[in-house]
């Protein structure tokens, strides 16, 4: 839409439909920023805003002179220092309560002003007072065995008032630095939660920490005190290591009165908890209520803002009433809320979008999108420290890559672009969750296909290349029939392997990294992304080779991190394998998207990752993208 200076006279159909809006955004602790535009309805703005005279007149007052940003197309009025924004809100305040904001020629139109949010502006007061901690204890002193960077994410915990977020990426040793905040703050009573096949790698790490500890006797030690609670009959001791599977239980099964209370509490992969209507984050979310100390580890933190908001309501010193996701609605229609719409998390970051999911007049809200990222990284950043491993010199880059393997005839892939086109009739007509079904029998449908065409690869490339030059190699899969059809080909060519999917046992795990490990003779790992992704150490593996792809993109970043991590000494090699002319495509793109995406927040002056440079441009990819956008 082409931007005007001088905007022709409106209709009256035109003008009932304008508003002038003003947005508040923070910029840093320090400073703020006011973006202003004309918009038709929930559209893009339709005219300049330097023509409104009587807002203007009371910024030049401000000395703000307005600037077209290009990238967000919007008319900024510039910036302002966070000591002017209580002027500046009430001025711009009293123009909303008269209306009386002039377009030009025209009739004066209504000026929505949207305020920075008044728990944005106590977390900018909490960000001055340094969090009011007085305590930080000497870590490396303690635990002289620790690397520089984890003994500053312990520091970071006290700093913090004791609730924070260490989210380095997979590999940096979240789990040592964890240890040592539990070490050093002596809590009366604490509990570990992680997924349940961690529950063993935790019981090994707090031994193993308990005896690096320089002031206190490994026996008495507190990490010596902890206990796993490996069914719902367990007992809680007051010092406990539970999985999130059973949280809810042990909880449902205690007396509301008798609920035991914690004075630490350790969320171990913590995105595990992102969904808000879960029953596993309302009873993670009970605990932590009473927990004065809380510690969050999770190396793949989020994949779009929503995931964070859970999160960050535990760790954040704010109110419920105040930190609200959304004003809750039904059948797509916001119920009444006395507060502005932009004080919301999902209205602020997550650019809510209304779509169809099926039966008549069914629609709901979706919080896919992001917005206002840098603001977004300000708020994580007092909580939050992150970590990569460029701080680790000596540790070799990854190298990872794409194998694009052919195979489909003419006629399937014919198949796959009818199918796919009718996914957005589905769509339209009975809605999200039937297309989503749909989508999902297709990636089924891609999955018997590509079994195909992984044989001639594993037969004539890998299998050969890691025989003859002895390297172990991880191949990781999603569905148990690919694992399956993997461990086959590997039993009929008499190729030692291990393989863990989620029919293994959480005990047998360990058993079976320890001895993929230390015998020679065992060159392959079959594993599950999802079952055997997190928490296992088979950094002796040089080769990793991804079987399948699935869409959720931290399973698969924290499955490449089982190889590459502290100690290793030679460059890892990971291969994705895509099938040409499928959804392996897409998702391909899909992937490398939603990092971008995610480092836009945690990094907001890193470049974009530029890996993938193709258009998309067949028919099926053309589909596929107004399917999966407002997924």
């Amino acid at each position: 839409m082409q931007f005007q200076k001088k905007p022709s006279k409106q209709s009256d159909k035109q003008k009932k439909y304008l508003r002038y809006v003003v947005d508040a955004e923070l910029l840093s602790w320090k400073e703020g920023q006011l973006k202003c535009a004309l918009i038709k309805k929930d559209e893009e703005m339709v005219c300049p805003v330097y023509n409104s005279v009587h807002l203007m007149s009371v910024l030049s007052e401000l000395k703000k002179e307005p600037d077209f940003d290009m990238g967000s197309r919007f008319y900024s009025t510039g910036i302002f220092i966070l000591d002017e924004y209580k002027t500046i809100a009430e001025r711009l305040e009293t123009l909303s309560r008269e209306g009386s904001v002039r377009f030009g020629q025209s009739d004066p139109l209504p000026l929505v002003f949207r305020p920075l949010p008044g728990w944005l502006q106590d977390l900018e007061a909490l960000y001055k007072s340094g969090f009011g901690s007085s305590f930080v204890p000497d870590v490396k002193e303690r635990f002289p065995d620790l690397f520089a960077y984890q003994v500053e994410g312990a520091s970071f915990f006290f700093k913090r008032n004791c609730r924070a977020w260490v989210a380095d990426v997979m590999g940096l040793g979240k789990t040592a630095q964890a240890c040592a905040a539990l070490a050093c703050s002596k809590p009366a009573s604490a509990i570990i939660m992680c997924p349940s096949s961690l529950l063993k790698n935790w019981s090994l790490e707090l031994g193993f920490w308990a005896g690096r500890d320089s002031q206190e006797d490994e026996k008495k030690s507190l990490l010596r005190n902890f206990v796993c609670a490996k069914n719902g009959k367990s007992v809680l001791t007051g010092h406990d290591i539970v999985s999130y599977s059973l949280v809810s239980g042990l909880l449902k099964n205690t007396p509301r009165k008798s609920l035991p209370k914690y004075d630490f509490a350790v969320l171990d992969e913590s995105h595990f908890i992102k969904s808000r209507r879960a029953l596993r984050t309302k009873a993670v979310m009970k605990i932590t209520k009473h927990a004065s100390k809380v510690l969050c580890l999770s190396g793949t933190p989020f994949s779009k803002p929503e995931d964070l908001f859970t999160q960050l309501r535990m760790l954040l010193p704010l109110k419920n009433s105040e930190f609200e996701f959304f004003p809750y609605l039904h059948n797509g229609r916001v119920t009444s809320s006395s507060k502005p719409l932009t004080d919301y998390f999902a209205v602020r970051y997550c650019s809510p979008e209304l779509v169809f999911t099926g039966g008549p007049g069914r629609k709901e809200f979706m919080f896919k999108g992001q917005s206002r990222s840098q603001e977004l990284n300000l708020v994580l950043s007092l909580v939050m420290i992150r970590r990569t491993k460029d701080l680790l010199p000596n540790l070799p880059p990854k190298v990872r890559s794409r194998v694009s393997l052919p195979g489909l005839s003419p006629s399937v892939s014919a198949f796959f672009s009818r199918e796919i086109e009718l996914l957005t009739k589905i769509r339209e007509e009975k809605g999200s969750q039937a297309a989503d079904c749909k989508l999902m029998q297709l990636v089924m449908k891609t999955c018997q296909y590509k079994e195909k065409s992984l044989k001639p690869w594993f037969n004539d490339v890998l299998f050969p290349e890691i025989t003859s030059s002895q390297e172990k190699c991880i191949i990781f899969a999603h569905h148990h029939s690919v694992m399956d059809f993997v461990a086959g080909e590997l039993d009929r060519l008499k190729l030692g392997f291990v393989k863990i999917d989620g029919r293994t046992k959480s005990g047998d795990r360990q058993a079976l990294v320890k001895r993929f490990t230390e015998d020679t003779s065992l060159l392959f790992a079959v594993l599950g992304v999802q079952s055997a992704g997190t928490g296992l150490n088979f950094q002796v593996a040089t080769q990793v080779v991804f079987a399948e792809l699935t869409w959720n993109e931290k399973d698969m970043l924290q499955a490449e991190d089982r190889a590459h991590r502290i100690g290793v000494k030679s460059q890892v090699f990971i291969q994705y394998l895509c099938l040409e002319n499928s959804t392996d495509d897409f998702m391909w793109r899909c992937i490398q998207r939603k990092i971008n995406g995610v480092q836009k927040i945690l990094n907001p002056n890193q470049k974009k990752n530029t890996s993938e440079k193709r258009k998309t441009s067949n028919t099926i990819d053309h589909h596929l993208m107004k399917i999966i956008k407002k997924n």
